[in-house]
């Protein structure tokens, strides 16, 4: 995302070649992957991911709690389910909500 930004000329400082803000050497292979436009994961990536690098809260805050009158209708798509676990959906390049 950074080097598209800069390539469309968002005004970003560049970033330093330091090792605290290198690409992680598991993640390197999906970096460069990414980097060429290709999106997918293995499993293994995926299990490597979700461990160490993708949190979701279970923490939200739901729009019905709101008291300040803005009347927000919001949809929260990942709001828990009943028994806690997230729900996955697959995704489809052209979904839409409604």
């Amino acid at each position: 995302m950074y080097q598209l930004a800069k390539e469309k000329g968002v005004p970003l400082h560049d970033i330093p070649e330091r090792p605290e803000y290198a690409v992680p050497q598991e993640l390197q292979p999906l970096c460069e992957r990414f980097i060429a436009g290709d999106f997918s994961t293995t499993a293994e990536e995926e299990k490597l991911l979700q461990l160490k690098y993708i949190h979701t809260s279970a923490n939200w805050n739901h729009p019905q709690g709101r008291r300040d009158g803005s009347g927000l209708k919001a949809v929260y798509i990942n709001s828990p389910t009943e028994n806690g676990i997230r729900m996955q959906h697959p995704h489809v390049a052209d979904w839409k909500l409604w």
